[in-house]
């Protein structure tokens, strides 16, 4: 089922047309199979031989596969491809790779003509391979192409309630389906083997069975290539490749709880750096383990999927204690290089410890259960900086246990208090944080320090400026009195802002100007001051702003620091308003919103609404405007000091709030920053967001019909329902319907397939030849569902009967006797088109279910296909 992968299609596609070998590589599960099938039914059925290798060994591999591909012998296989332009697909090479390797240079060496397409998990290594990586379907979106083949998966299995995802509790629904495909990592074969269980289980269900375990991620029934039965099965498959010293740096990894460094492998399995490096590269090659460079230094992933295998691993041998004991201890130095306090830390330590963050977390929580409160305490410190970088609410949970496990006057406990204090105050809210900073404060040293900084923003948020001021001033010298100058300069900038919003903006500036300089040599604080100083600015030199602000985000960009990206394109909307450029300011401002959604700031994503509310006002889009005002107070409601007030002025200006109007989704409000001036909706259409939709008012519901492609997205009005859909083909199968007007039009005319005219040859008469076709549709169906869900047997029970079925078509249809044709164009014409245009409704029927019940009654698919459907009002097709 090919979901999400038009992108990947087309650079298989490219990389075939410019090599003559290319490798699809990627993890057990990801799909290389189905995107490789769906390669080769973009050919000519005649041109395409599809070889699997999963069931075959090293030893005489190339007459094993020309005897799949139906030849006598290599000679003969080589003698009729002399002259033919065919592309031969060599699935699953990875256990017979050498041999594959091997296989693939002859065939290529012996005629100019032939392409490979190969799958496996690692490349052939052969001259002029062209790799294509495949990773994991995306996660982000609503509904995200992973979510969609759940939803796809489910529907199949008649799994109907798990599909109503309109409404309150369908999106509630849909966020938890969203959910689970985050933790599958969006890898298809877990997800449809999850989706498979829709019938059974709740996704909630779900969810709670996944936590370290792969059993919910079996098939009941034991069908398909064993590889595929279970996804415990196909990575094992890929394990028992591995040699010794692999497997135990593989199941040392089940101790990582995420992202890693090298040097974090190598404490975890004990061995030295350069060893483990050239071990990590080994998984790499065998998609085992993805490598993600992140601000110029190389971490290292693996799939959830395949972590809980090696945690499973890593228990069976019982080494996980040592493991763990390594890794903490490793962790334990790393916290104290941080610097996560003084002004040494660099624009890399909040990187690692975003990244290094779930082991960060593992290793606090075996310190809690062995009672090592120092190591414990030393871990915690960095966290702090959690509150710019995400995992807030689950930082607060484990600080939490800290607290109460070590719940006493010691300054470390007091030091504990102070960072949860300010988790808690971005995550919960400023009551909890208030009574946690208020306790904090009582120890003169990092206690204070920490809660004295909550203390100044809750009085900042709440506008309580000469209060903040003053809890500012104290935390930060509470913060110099235990050598922690970063900390000290980053609460002295808060104090600064705070001058600002009461009306002292030269009093603001001037503070902000002296840290500049006070931090000159230390890149992280520096470029922190830098973007305080470029809001601060903002409304006496908004040209300077522009500039310190763009080094911020250049910074922000190298040193992958979300807050700061966030924070420095909020800078820059506002300075491009200032130099009345609307759409450069909805550029900012839709990346100021989506990097603080990507950390969870409920604090700093209210300021990003307010000025997205100022440019959709501006632009005319009055009701996108209030639902980003209303986003904004359902969050977290904005006190304006007199800096905010000048500012707005200038800018503005800002709409009076509707009291009614709904919170729109941060999505929907970037979709609509994101749409130039050029191409956004007619102003004063009274849209209102309703959960990605937009209601055209009643007056216009029954009048307005629209089907038009907008970029790589169609725009679809319907029922007074305006809804985006990705381009896809299924989708452009119904534009040509609905602009025909109800006249047919062939399947073979919309698939764009080319009629091979039969030559002379001895004839069936009419009744014979439609069964054989009828016979060819239903056996073509079968494979589809036998690839789906895995079922080796039936597809080979059905591609035998095919190929029988074939040969006899091409004797008695005037094929002139070509064996490998598979099926007839029309017949292959009718299957994609009634496919893509069926999956193209389903996507539909989840935004708009009247839209998607219109067409399913209207459009008739078939050899011939029509919309049936009412022309009055006519479909706008843009």
């Amino acid at each position: 089922m090919l979901i999400g992968r038009q992108g990947d299609l087309r650079q298989v596609r490219d990389a075939l047309d410019d090599h003559r070998l290319a490798t699809l590589v990627g993890p057990g599960g990801v799909g290389k199979t189905t995107l490789a099938r769906a390669v080769a039914e973009e050919q000519s059925a005649e041109s395409v031989f599809f070889a699997s290798l999963a069931p075959l060994d090293a030893t005489d591999l190339a007459p094993a596969v020309v005897g799949q591909l139906g030849f006598a012998s290599f000679d003969e296989f080589l003698d009729a491809a002399a002259s033919q332009q065919w592309l031969v697909v060599l699935d699953n090479c990875e256990h017979v790779l050498d041999a594959a390797a091997e296989l693939a240079e002859s065939l290529l060496a012996a005629t100019v003509k032939l392409r490979i397409l190969a799958t496996s998990r690692e490349r052939l290594e052969v001259q002029d391979e062209r790799v294509v990586r495949l990773d994991p379907l995306p996660t982000d979106g609503s509904p995200s192409p992973a979510a969609e083949l759940f939803l796809s998966i489910a529907r199949q299995r008649g799994a109907d309630d798990v599909l109503a995802v309109g409404g309150a509790a369908g999106t509630a629904e849909l966020e938890r389906i969203e959910d689970l495909c985050r933790r599958l990592d969006g890898l298809p074969l877990a997800i449809e083997l999850a989706a498979a269980r829709a019938t059974t289980m709740t996704v909630a269900e779900m969810l709670g069975q996944l936590d370290g375990s792969l059993g919910l991620l079996s098939r009941r029934r034991a069908r398909g290539p064993g590889r595929h039965r279970s996804l415990s099965a196909a990575i094992e498959w890929s394990y028992r490749e591995l040699d010794r010293d692999e497997r135990r740096l593989f199941d040392a990894l089940g101790a990582l709880g995420g992202p890693f460094t090298v040097e974090m492998a190598a404490a975890a399995v004990g061995e030295p750096v350069e060893v483990t490096r050239s071990l990590l590269i080994a998984m790499v090659e065998r998609s085992l383990v993805v490598h993600e460079p992140v601000a110029r230094t190389s971490w290292y992933r693996q799939l959830a999927t395949i972590r809980a295998f090696a945690a499973e691993r890593l228990d069976a041998s019982g080494g996980r204690a040592d493991a763990e004991d390594r890794l903490q201890a490793h962790l334990v130095d790393r916290a104290d290089q941080l610097d996560a306090l003084g002004l040494g830390a660099d624009t890399a330590g909040p990187v690692e410890l975003g990244q290094s963050y779930r082991s960060f977390h593992r290793a606090i929580e075996r310190a809690i259960e062995q009672g090592a409160r120092d190591r414990c305490h030393r871990l915690l410190l960095p966290l702090w900086w959690m509150a710019v970088l995400g995992h807030q609410a689950e930082a607060c949970d484990l600080l939490e246990r800290v607290v109460r496990r070590w719940d006493d006057d010691r300054p470390e406990a007091a030091a504990a208090r102070g960072v949860l204090s300010v988790l808690v105050r971005v995550s919960r809210g400023m009551e909890e944080a208030t009574v946690l900073a208020n306790r904090a404060v009582e120890d003169p040293g990092l206690g204070r320090a920490f809660g004295a900084k909550t203390l100044g923003q809750v009085a900042s948020v709440e506008g309580r400026w000469e209060d903040a001021v003053a809890q500012y001033q104290r935390g930060a010298e509470a913060a110099r009195s235990v050598a922690a100058d970063g900390l000290a300069v980053e609460i002295e900038n808060l104090a600064a802002m705070a001058l600002a919003r009461k009306g002292d903006l030269a009093g603001s500036v001037a503070r902000l100007e002296a840290n500049l300089v006070r931090t000159d040599g230390s890149e992280l604080a520096n470029v922190w001051t830098g973007d305080y100083l470029a809001t601060a600015l903002l409304v006496s030199d908004h040209k300077r702003a522009a500039r310190l602000a763009r080094t911020a985000v250049e910074v922000a960009e190298r040193s992958d620091n979300a807050w700061i990206a966030g924070s420095a394109n909020g800078d820059l909307a506002y300075a491009a308003l200032l130099d009345d450029d609307v759409d450069t300011a909805a550029t900012h401002a839709a990346a100021a919103l989506l990097a603080f959604q990507s950390i969870r700031d409920r604090v700093d994503i209210t300021t990003a609404f307010v000025v997205a509310a100022v440019i959709l006002h501006r632009r005319g889009d009055h009701a996108g405007a209030q639902g980003a005002l209303a986003a904004e107070q359902a969050m977290f409601m904005t006190v304006y000091g007199s800096f905010e007030s000048i500012l707005l002025e200038r800018v503005g200006p800002l709409p009076e709030r509707d009291p009614g109007a709904a919170p729109m989704p941060t999505g929907e409000i970037v979709r609509r920053l994101e749409t130039p001036t050029a191409t956004r909706p007619a102003p004063d259409s009274g849209d209102a967001a309703d959960g990605g939709r937009r209601r055209t008012g009643a007056e216009g519901a029954s009048a307005a019909r629209r089907f038009a492609l907008v970029g790589d997205s169609w725009e679809i009005v319907f029922d007074g329902t305006t809804i985006l859909q990705r381009d896809s083909k299924g989708l452009r199968d119904i534009a040509r319907l609905l602009a025909a007007g109800g006249r047919a039009i062939a399947a073979v005319d919309l698939a764009d397939a080319v009629v091979v005219a039969g030559d002379a040859g001895p004839q069936a008469d009419g009744e014979a030849r439609d069964r054989y076709r009828a016979r060819v549709s239903e056996l073509e169906a079968e494979l589809d569902r036998a690839d789906r869900i895995g079922d080796q047997g039936l597809a080979d029970r059905a591609r035998a009967e095919l190929d029988r079925l074939v040969e006899e078509l091409g004797r008695s249809f005037g094929l002139g006797g070509r064996a490998r044709l598979v099926g007839d164009p029309a017949e292959k014409a009718r299957t994609a088109v009634t496919a893509r245009i069926r999956a193209a409704i389903n996507r539909i029927e989840p935004a708009n279910p009247a839209l998607a019940r219109h067409l399913a009654t209207t459009i008739q698919t078939g050899r011939q296909c029509t919309y049936r459907g009412d022309t009055d009002p006519p479909w706008d097709l843009g």
